[in-house]
């Protein structure tokens, strides 16, 4: 037997079938707080459709999975890597690239207790040598060091390993490679613990002139600023102040007051940091890429 409930106030009446719909809705407000390049959105991504291949090695030191689920979307695909032991497990795909142009390689990432590497390898048709580019990204520690760890350290170390991070570095190809193609490969470096990535993006910026970067806000806290941060150097470069508060907000910081290549070339890309503050006084910041992201090994 089907019932129609009916709650009366003074706007009329509204069928409790629609109260349901629009509590819903309220429980599906996600936050979301991302800073990142405007080619990302606006570009052609040569990995879009990828074929990632498992891991190899000893598969006894490690756990793989795909998943579902990234910063845009619950269905988009991801990729999961959990190490046991302290050695290096990746996925891989193979991209084609051109010789003299200049690529964005990166992707967003879910860092719980370890350390990851992306990778970008290939060799010379010259000498056949390794071409390697890399970009690391620290956090947490190896298992075995927890006894030693106070539980507020460990916590500090690791982060949060729900929160998606997003990392990024220029390639350059300065001559050919074999098969006019590398090997990216993106995983957990030596290290226990887990990644997973998704949204990986190789994207020609050779003959692009745009790097700006994207704000992207909303969830259900309200705000009443925003600010653009130079990252190491603390200067605050664009700001954005609300009359009233607000629950989302998307917009493009041009790159004469933020480029996303700024501290490309360097070992550690610092970029830029957003800073969101919220009406009941927290802050929440993020990174584009993420904070002390190093293109050398330390």
């Amino acid at each position: 037997m089907n019932y129609t409930i009916q709650i009366r106030h003074r706007a009329g009446i509204i069928t409790l079938s629609a109260l349901f719909a629009m509590c819903l809705h309220a429980a599906e407000v996600k936050e979301r707080v991302l800073l990142y390049p405007t080619v990302l959105k606006n570009a052609t991504n040569i990995l879009e459709d990828a074929q990632w291949r498992l891991p190899s090695g000893d598969s006894d030191a490690y756990t793989v999975e795909r998943q579902k689920g990234s910063q845009f979307s619950d269905e988009d695909s991801a990729w999961h890597i959990r190490l046991n032991a302290p050695e290096g497990a990746y996925w891989r795909a193979y991209p084609n690239v051109q010789v003299g142009r200049r690529y964005l390689y990166g992707a967003w990432v879910r860092v719980d207790n370890a350390n990851i590497l992306l990778r970008a390898y290939c060799n010379r048709v010259s000498d056949g040598t390794l071409y390697d580019q890399r970009l690391y990204c620290y956090g947490g520690f190896n298992a075995y060091l927890l006894p030693y760890l106070s539980a507020r350290m460990a916590k500090k170390l690791v982060g949060n390993p729900d929160e998606w991070k997003l990392c990024y570095r220029i390639l350059t190809f300065p001559e050919a490679v074999k098969g006019d193609r590398f090997c990216a490969a993106m995983g957990v470096y030596l290290s226990t613990g887990a990644m997973t990535f998704s949204e990986p993006f190789l994207i020609d910026i050779t003959d692009s002139s745009e790097r700006s970067l994207t704000i992207d806000v909303s969830g259900a806290r309200p705000f009443r600023r925003l600010s653009i941060i130079a990252t190491g150097l603390g200067d605050i470069v664009w700001s954005k102040e609300f009359p009233e508060p607000v629950t989302s907000y998307k917009g493009v910081v041009p790159a004469e007051l933020a480029d996303f290549e700024r501290g490309q070339g360097e070992d550690v890309i610092e970029g830029h940091t957003l800073e969101v503050t919220y009406v009941d006084g927290s802050v929440c910041m993020v990174h584009s890429p993420q904070e002390k992201i190093f293109t050398k090994r330390k």
